[in-house]
């Protein structure tokens, strides 16, 4: 994260499906001011134990995100794609959560 042109003042980051919000905990640590969200309540409970300073909500990519949580100059999705079941759906949050010239970083597994 670090190589992304963001300017340190700028260093807001949106986290779709943090899981037990350990890559938030670490991007925190570079300066990154990170919001998060996950659908399953017990992850949510997990992450808030583990990190309780962290931002966190419980919400997934089928609610309106940009108007609950504004843009974002990077929205991170890690490990998610396995798990979406309307992934236009899923891609259009990505989207709408984005500050124009953004950037998205998802990552899928790829088994073979």
């Amino acid at each position: 994260m670090d190589e992304l042109t963001v300017p340190i003042q700028a260093r807001r980051l949106f986290e779709l499906g943090c899981g037990n919000d350990s890559v938030a905990y670490e991007l925190t640590r570079r300066s990154w001011d990170i919001t998060s969200v996950n659908p399953s309540a017990e992850g949510i409970q997990q992450a808030r134990a583990a990190h309780p300073k962290l931002k966190l909500d419980r919400d997934s990519a089928y609610d309106d995100l940009a108007v609950q949580h504004g843009q974002f100059p990077v929205v991170l999705s890690v490990e998610v794609m396995k798990h979406v079941y309307a992934p236009r759906r899923y891609a259009r949050t990505v989207f709408e959560l984005r500050d124009t010239g953004g950037t998205a970083i998802i990552s899928a597994p790829i088994h073979g």
